[in-house]
């Protein structure tokens, strides 16, 4: 009875050490996989479905924690410590793949990861395409046809920038996405992000790419001025208020419905 007690005990302290990323994991049943992009090696986390169809959801994390002590010091590992995406794809009946940004998610010690990936240029080109070409790989092994990318914030910045160069893109979907990073900077009186690609500037995303484009009412991180008028300037592209979130809380409350107007099914 003693050493029953004692291997309930040793469970509870080690699943509560355990990370939130961890933990997440284990509730999802994920697969860890490294696949190589273009300059980096980056982790993805597969989830597999009872019915897979031709459709492969993408979803991709903010920015993680680019700088510790408040901002003056940039940090040893960006991981982010709250994976918003990668709880949100708990709930997502279609086959998916969390994509990790290139030095992200233990793979800070890899060659070429230097801290400008994930500050200046973070959102850079060579993060752009060694992100694509990891989509690319999956497209071709898991037979995926049409492909959806979801962001978070700065995740959003990234599935806007990789979607054109993805064949068979056909969704853009983006939670308080950060889609024009030099107004962004000013308003919060940070360093530009010299190195980095700003969506707000590039070509309109072709027609046959819809986007829908989300943000909470009490978001303070990103202004609402700037996703309408990125939105505005789209051929393919909605965008949606939800009353009473801010940029991290609680997107899981309403991650069906988003995912059922993505499907048309809540239009």
């Amino acid at each position: 009875m003693c050493v029953r007690w004692m291997l309930v005990i040793l469970v509870g302290v080690l699943s509560a050490c355990a990370s939130p990323t961890e933990r997440l994991i284990q509730r999802g049943d994920y697969q860890r996989l490294v696949i190589p992009g273009k300059d980096f090696r980056h982790v993805v986390y597969l989830k597999e479905v009872e019915k897979p169809t031709d459709t492969l959801h993408i979803y991709i994390e903010g920015d993680g924690t680019p700088f510790v002590n408040q901002g003056r010091m940039v940090a040893a590992d960006p991981t982010s410590t709250s994976p918003v995406m990668l709880e949100l794809m708990l709930n997502d009946d279609t086959r998916s793949a969390y994509v990790g940004r290139p030095c992200y998610d233990g793979m800070v010690s890899e060659n070429g990861c230097d801290p400008v990936f994930w500050t200046h240029a973070r959102y850079s080109n060579e993060v752009v395409m060694s992100m694509v070409a990891v989509v690319e790989r999956l497209k071709q092994q898991l037979n995926s046809k049409n492909i959806v990318l979801l962001g978070h914030s700065g995740g959003g910045a990234l599935a806007v920038l990789m979607a054109p160069h993805i064949a068979d893109t056909k969704g853009v979907v983006t939670l308080a996405g950060n889609l024009d990073i030099e107004s962004w900077a000013r308003e919060h009186a940070y360093t530009p992000l010299e190195g980095s690609i700003n969506p707000a500037t590039q070509d309109v995303l072709p027609k046959a790419i819809v986007q829908h484009h989300y943000l909470g009412s009490d978001d303070r991180t990103i202004k609402q001025q700037d996703v309408r008028a990125f939105v505005q300037r789209q051929s393919a592209a909605s965008f949606y208020q939800i009353d009473g979130v801010d940029h991290s809380c609680c997107w899981s409350k309403y991650w069906f419905s988003i995912l059922n107007t993505l499907n048309g099914q809540n239009k």
